[in-house]
């Protein structure tokens, strides 16, 4: 059991992470945004909004890395990057983590075509395509940034204090809505899309990838590759959660059947542990 005394310091840690983490990635996409507007120089934006975005989005890593730093010094860094290297795990785990992206958009895409709605696209992209762009995104899109951060520091602050259910839908909340500046900002991957839409998809995500983490000891590196996989799926589908359509409505159901699965079996485990 936790004592009040660290269920605090725990609470008070994550206050802060969050709040530093938005600041300095609001900063960052700021400047692109206002340049993007013309509100400063637009060659900011036409020159270097990659840098900025990737600066931005990798934030919550390196403040998670700048607070257990500070919190619990070089031991506790060493232990948060340890998570990164968790690979040897029940290989169920990786079959599931490539199952779920891969059929998260072909299964809604089979259900759309059977019920008369024709939604096809052409996977273009070659195996060295998909290679480097998995690697792309790795290093830039997010998942690297992010994950160190969100579930390596954060969601183990939050479970210390809740359980894995109310902790992802926490951690959804914030999560999604670091990323609100980014709807604003024209070339990002969130441009365009209805926040209502994004915000319902990382919930979604969220319970997915506590689940993973919780399941396979805490490896942060399973759920930079479920990130990863499930970063680069726009790539390869037009359709893929970015308007409100049927695929989109057949998205979501099957992802709620996922979580219902997931909520079961964390209730589950939590049962066999309390007995």
């Amino acid at each position: 059991m936790i004592d009040r005394k660290t269920k605090s310091a725990n609470k008070l840690q994550m206050i802060l992470y969050v709040f530093v983490t938005y600041l300095f990635s609001w900063i960052i996409w700021g400047i692109i945004y206002a340049s993007d507007r013309n509100i400063i120089s637009y060659d900011i934006y036409k020159n270097y909004v990659g840098v900025f975005f990737a600066i931005g989005a990798f934030m919550p890593t390196i403040m998670a890395i700048i607070f257990t730093g500070f919190f619990y010094g070089t031991d506790g860094v060493k232990n948060l990057l340890k998570k990164g290297i968790i690979w040897r795990i029940n290989p169920l785990y990786y079959i599931f983590i490539l199952f779920y992206v891969v059929s998260s958009f072909f299964v809604p895409l089979w259900f759309c075509n059977i019920t008369g709605s024709s939604y096809n696209f052409d996977i273009s992209m070659n195996f060295n395509s998909v290679l480097l762009n998995f690697f792309l995104v790795l290093l830039l899109g997010g998942p690297l940034g992010e994950e160190f951060g969100w579930r390596g520091f954060a969601l183990t602050k939050l479970q210390n204090k809740l359980n894995p259910i109310y902790s992802s839908i926490i951690l959804g909340v914030i999560w999604s809505c670091w990323h609100l500046p980014l709807f604003f900002i024209q070339g990002t991957p969130q441009y365009g899309i209805p926040f209502s839409l994004f915000i319902i998809s990382v919930m979604c995500l969220s319970l997915v990838f506590t689940w993973i983490y919780n399941r396979t000891h805490g490896s942060v590196l399973m759920t930079i590759l479920l990130h990863t996989l499930y970063n680069i799926t726009p790539l390869i589908n037009p359709y893929f959660v970015k308007s409100f359509n049927r695929y989109t409505a057949t998205w979501i159901i099957y992802q709620f059947i996922i979580i219902l699965f997931i909520i079961w079996d964390t209730i589950k485990r939590s049962s066999k542990q309390i007995n």
